[in-house]
């Protein structure tokens, strides 16, 4: 099959392996190939852990974590369009879940009036953000 042509037996939403492109046609709607943008790249969860915290310690950043991009625009116009297939792959749930939980659990625990009170209230959202806070910390640039 010639470099860059669509594999055959009908659409399968990907490009063929013999491509020179490793790039998935929706790539660029999906945020890849912005490395300087979005934080997060890459399967490393403590990565992401920062990148997510640092997001939610300042939403108004340039720097939005690919997965939380990658939620915004499932949202608005549907995983096929976004990921050129119909599905989400178990990783990528877990990943767009904990991003998303992480910014609620910084933003609910910076609204509270006591956060030693809400700590002792949610203790497993607590252990989550101290987790990212001290990973932040230590691995934050």
């Amino acid at each position: 099959m010639a470099p860059g042509r669509f594999s055959g037996g009908g659409y399968r939403g990907h490009v063929s392996s013999e491509s020179t492109s490793t790039m998935h046609p929706a790539a660029h709607l999906a945020g890849e190939g912005t490395h300087g943008l979005i934080q997060g790249l890459g399967d490393d969860p403590k990565r992401l852990k920062v990148a997510v915290y640092k997001y939610a310690e300042d939403p108004n950043s340039d720097r939005t974590p690919r997965d939380l991009v990658l939620l915004h625009h499932i949202d608005r116009f549907g995983v096929q369009a976004v990921m050129g297939r119909n599905y989400l792959g178990a990783g990528e749930i877990r990943r767009m879940i904990y991003c998303e939980n992480l910014v609620r659990f910084h933003r609910s625990k910076t609204k509270a009036e006591s956060w030693a009170e809400w700590a002792a209230k949610f203790p497993g959202p607590d252990a989550i953000l101290n987790e990212a806070m001290i990973l932040a910390e230590r691995h934050g640039n």
